[in-house]
């Protein structure tokens, strides 16, 4: 039920972040950043985290985090900004049902904005970290397959 989702909050991020971003998310950079896996923890609440860079052309990356969420239906749900990045680098393709997708790592990767209840953060749903084989350890996550950027 929708009334079943929890909202995204400022205190799932760590400390150093400003309204559920890092300081240098949404920084157009010349190289993809190494993917950051954070495990937080505040308040008795643990959020795994993913920071890593979209790629928008062949020299251009730009950071975001990502909370993963196993209970998120789509591939990637992106808050309005990193929305617009990728749509002004081309990045957005449609396809015959008319919904949104980018391609990672040669396969279609479906994108909704994120919802109203988790702006403005960046969501990585079930289907991509399947893809991306989530590992989990005590302490720790990261991804099997290698993945620089999306």
């Amino acid at each position: 039920a929708a009334d079943a989702d929890p909202l995204l909050r400022e205190y799932d991020f760590p400390e150093n972040y400003v309204n559920m971003a890092h300081p240098n998310d949404g920084t157009i950079t010349s190289s993809p950043s190494e993917p950051e896996f954070i495990r937080h923890s505040r308040r008795g609440h643990f959020r795994m985290l993913v920071r890593i860079s979209l790629r928008l052309g062949d020299e251009r990356f730009v950071p975001y985090t990502f909370m993963c969420d196993t209970g998120a239906p789509i591939h990637i749900y992106l808050s309005e900004p990193a929305l617009a990045a990728l749509e002004a680098a081309g990045r957005i393709g449609t396809d015959e049902l008319g919904s949104l997708f980018i391609t990672v790592a040669g396969r279609k990767a479906a994108v909704r904005v994120t919802p109203h209840t988790h702006q403005p953060g960046n969501i990585l749903g079930m289907l991509l970290l399947e893809r991306f084989g989530l590992q989990m350890g005590e302490g720790s996550f990261t991804f099997a397959s290698p993945v620089p950027y999306l």
